[in-house]
């Protein structure tokens, strides 16, 4: 590429030129004339050379990047502009303005020389962006595929190096075993006691493992969020980068276009900032709120305590006057057995009556037996299944208040009632589950250990909330879904099957529903929660039961 200090030097010599054919005072018109010609001529001839090396310019400057397009089309414009001033300059003033002008055209040709380095460094600091975003991804790449696959593999490795040696260890107990039939039991049962030690080494050695995998885990996620991070980063540099180039494309951007701009931005913050203080506001309303009502509620049942307080102090009275009458009516009937004077209808009414008494002594005994209170834990599997029931009925949750409602009385319902509501629809709780969770809701809270009592009373508000608790919110899903909920779910598990086998065949052959979608949150698999409540209620639709299920099962239903 040719050098613009070419129109410098056609410029030099045009003026060197011009000082030797100077003329002089003393020579002839004619001689003058044609002198004056000559001069006319080469100042012609300059002026074919300068545009010939203008054009030239203007070539070599269009092979340029679009980026300085503006820089050549004002660099063409005075060039054009200063040829035509100098051939009306050297018409009327030859040499003396020609040089003046030479020297103007020097300084604006330094003065584009400079802009023109200054375009290079734009450039320059455009690559070197580039290059480190390049370096950036290509660490974020790296980072994806060492931590998710090495590690894991490791982990897989050992796992199976493990359960190798497990199952060696399990076999050779089996064979131990099948020895002891046959040969000494002392013997046998040492290599059975060292057997058992290496069991609880294995095993120990898995829970390390999974503590170890677990570790892993963690360090996954962080590097997941390191990754996202420099992500950011990177969007960050982009968009300095964007920013760069568009003030490279517009030069002539004033300050007030960018005070406009930051205006603009601090206006927005402001609204934002006043949003943000409104949802402030409004929450500590409702905390408020919410402490009121927390108050109110504790008054509540603190009359509601001390109510049911005297009620078994009623009842424990009442215990212990029954109590008396039946010590009363036994010596009675010591007494009147010990008579010998009376006659056989006597002695046949006094049979009757004492077994009329020794049956009620033994229902009561039964009926206040005592016996420990039922746990949430127990009835914790009843209850999802009650949801799930609910949801094949599709049945909201809102609609479970009116069936207990639809049975008390005055506020208050007892045991045997709620037993019968739990065997009816919607429930259809057999009668094993129905009274277990029949005493889950009516027995009270403040106590381990109770008293059996089919007439056992609580509040009706207190039993819905506590069958609330147990059955946990729900939100039914549109059968018109269930078509693409189940194509969905297939796509998932022919992409993601070898995953969660390898995590389902570490609990045997069996699961519960529970377990079954910890192995999708193992093998990072989202699920929305219509999926979730999907799998579950096909499976119990298919099984009536949401334990004890073959995990080959589910995935076969999913083919």
């Amino acid at each position: 590429m040719q050098s613009p200090h070419r129109l410098y030097s056609a410029q030099k010599t045009f003026t060197s030129r011009n000082m030797e054919t100077k003329p002089s005072f003393f020579i002839s018109k004619k001689a003058k004339l044609s002198k004056k010609q000559k001069e006319i001529d080469n100042l012609n001839e300059q002026l074919l050379i300068v545009k010939q090396s203008n054009n030239l310019l203007f070539e070599e400057n269009k092979q340029l990047k679009q980026q300085i397009l503006h820089f050549e089309v004002f660099y063409a414009f005075f060039t054009q502009k200063q040829l035509n001033k100098q051939e009306k300059l050297l018409i009327l003033n030859k040499q003396s303005k020609a040089e003046s002008k030479h020297s103007d055209l020097d300084l604006q040709i330094r003065m584009k020389t400079e802009e023109s380095c200054s375009i290079i460094a734009y450039q320059k600091q455009i690559k070197d962006y580039k290059a480190r975003e390049k370096f950036n991804l290509q660490q974020i790449e790296e980072l994806k595929r060492d931590t998710k696959r090495t590690k894991l593999q490791e982990c897989q490795i050992e796992c199976k190096v493990i359960k190798e040696e497990y199952d060696k260890l399990k076999f050779k107990y089996q064979a131990l075993i099948h020895q002891i039939q046959f040969s000494q039991k002392d013997q046998l049962l040492k290599d059975n006691i060292k057997i058992s030690q290496e069991l609880l080494i294995s095993q120990q050695k898995l829970q390390e493992l999974q503590l170890y995998n677990k570790k892993i885990q963690q360090e996954l996620h962080q590097s997941d969020f390191k990754r996202i991070r420099s992500e950011k980063i990177v969007l960050d540099k982009e968009k300095e980068l964007q920013l760069i180039q568009f003030e490279y494309s517009n030069p002539k951007k004033t300050i007030s276009d960018l005070n406009r701009q930051w205006q603009i931005r601090l206006e927005n913050q402001k609204l934002i900032q006043q949003q943000i203080e409104e949802e402030l506001r409004l929450r500590n309303e409702k905390i408020n709120l919410l402490e009121k009502t927390l108050k109110e509620e504790k008054s509540v049942y603190q009359l509601k305590e001390s109510f049911y307080k005297r009620e078994i102090d009623s009842l424990n009275i009442q215990i212990g006057q029954l109590k008396e009458t039946i010590q009363h009516l036994e010596k009675e009937q010591m007494v009147e057995q010990s008579s010998d004077e009376q006659d056989s209808q006597s002695e046949k009414s006094v049979r009757q009556t004492s077994q009329s008494y020794q049956k009620q002594k033994t229902q009561l005994l039964m009926s206040r037996k005592k016996i420990q209170k039922v746990s949430s834990s127990e009835v914790e599997i009843i209850g999802k299944e009650i949801a799930l029931k609910f949801q094949l009925a599709q049945i909201p949750f809102s609609r479970l208040d009116s069936y207990i409602y639809s049975k008390s009385s005055r506020g208050i319902i007892n045991l045997s009632e709620i037993n019968e509501i739990l065997k009816q629809y919607p429930f259809d709780l057999p009668d094993d589950q129905s009274l277990l969770v029949a005493r889950f809701l009516a027995e009270p809270e403040q106590e381990e250990w109770i008293y059996y009592d089919s007439y056992q009373t609580n509040d009706v508000v207190i039993v819905i909330s506590i069958l609330r608790n147990l059955i946990k919110p729900f939100e039914l899903i549109n059968p018109q879904f269930y078509d693409n909920l189940y194509q969905e779910l297939k796509q998932i598990f022919k992409l993601n099957k070898n995953k969660l086998v390898d995590y389902l065949v570490l609990n045997g052959d069996n699961c519960d529903l529970t377990y079954f979608k910890k192995a999708f949150e193992y093998c990072d698999i989202p699920l929305t929660q219509e999926q979730e409540n999907y799998i579950s209620i096909k499976m119990y639709e298919k099984y009536k039961r949401i334990t004890n299920l073959k995990y080959q099962e589910i995935i076969d239903y999913f083919k």
